[in-house]
């Protein structure tokens, strides 16, 4: 007879199993540290890691013991350039770009035709508000010398 477990004893048996996990892979790197030290062997503790050794020869690391294998089946490939990733399969072509150019010189062509209407009619502009101030403050004056 099955009984249901509650959400929380499921969480603290989750959180128990990986602090546990936790703690196997830092002893195991630890221990390959210090066996690495002790026999003066180049320095490569791994917890966990895939190396391609050759083509279609994979070795995968997990918790210090190494595991090859070999593909059977190509599925795909993938296919790294300065500009972009092609995952090649037998039916699709999928190009990644990772270095995107976008020439956008009209553009600026415009915004900087633009920018000197726009600085030359708020050079017209300014004229006008000078004058306008000109007149004002002889209007102004003229105005002062009546009221005195």
């Amino acid at each position: 007879m099955f009984c249901l477990v509650e959400y929380r004893d499921i969480r603290l048996l989750l959180r128990g199993l990986f602090i546990l996990l936790s703690v196997v892979v830092v002893g195991v790197s630890v221990s390959e540290k210090q066996l690495h030290s002790l026999t003066q062997q180049e320095n490569a503790e791994r917890a966990f890691s895939i190396i391609r050794n050759q083509s279609e020869v994979y070795t995968v690391y997990i918790l210090g013991i190494g595991y090859t294998m070999r593909t059977i089946y190509p599925v795909g490939e993938i296919v790294h350039t300065d500009k972009n990733v092609m995952i090649k399969t037998p039916e699709h072509d999928i190009t990644i770009p990772t270095y995107i150019e976008i020439d956008c010189t009209k553009e600026l062509v415009f915004l900087e035709e633009e920018a000197k209407l726009l600085v030359t009619e708020a050079f017209k502009y300014k004229k006008q508000l000078e004058l306008y101030m000109h007149d004002l403050g002889q209007k102004i004056h003229v105005y002062r010398t009546q009221l005195r």
